[in-house]
């Protein structure tokens, strides 16, 4: 029987209590069939939907600079509506260092790559002119490393944002041919930990 490490067990139960935490959230006794979309019903609308997943740099690029952005969404709204969809579900859209862009820097601003906040606006407005509703991912259980909590929260314990963040120190890594640290050149591991309040 393999031998499990220490962290290993703490992921393990992290994850048995997150597993438990959600399941807790289930509503128990609740009406299991769908409910049609209507207007008396708009709050269900996602039951019946159909989405199409939409990832803004690959989709459709309009300015010719080969990045997707929104007005390439907004002049393919009439195909995606022949394609049977009535919801669009965008991949994130806030500034990020990466170009997948889960690792937000600003939570209340859109990628300049894909458009401004008004070309946005404007799509969202087409989009639901056209029957098609909108949601989008909202990253909030992390954030990138050039966020500015993270790095107010780099500063240490006094920084108001430090408790948001869980911090380890880094263990070497054995890669078969070379020893290296863990997401390189960093000293300290980051997790960031959802504090709305």
């Amino acid at each position: 029987m393999p031998v499990v490490s220490l962290n290993m067990m703490k992921r393990w139960i992290l994850l048995f209590w997150f597993i438990s935490v959600l399941s807790a959230c289930v509503r128990v006794g609740t009406e299991t069939t769908p409910v049609p979309a209507t207007e008396s019903t708009s709050q269900a609308w996602w039951r019946n939907a159909v989405f199409y997943e939409i990832f803004v740099r690959s989709f459709y690029d309009t300015d010719g600079d080969g990045i997707g952005d929104f007005n390439g969404i907004t002049q393919k709204l009439d195909y995606l509506k022949q394609l049977g969809i009535n919801a669009i579900w965008l991949m994130p859209i806030h500034p990020s260092p990466s170009y997948h862009g889960y690792d937000v820097t600003d939570n209340y601003a859109v990628n300049p790559q894909y458009g401004t906040l008004d070309v946005f606006k404007h799509f969202l407005a087409e989009a639901h002119k056209s029957g098609i509703h909108v949601i989008m991912d909202l990253v909030l259980n992390h954030t990138s490393n050039r966020h500015p909590f993270f790095v107010d929260a780099l500063k240490g314990p006094t920084s108001k944002y430090y408790d948001w963040y869980i911090w380890s120190i880094r263990k070497k890594v054995a890669t078969g041919i070379k020893s290296r640290e863990q997401h390189q050149n960093f000293t300290l591991a980051y997790f960031a930990i959802a504090c709305l309040t």
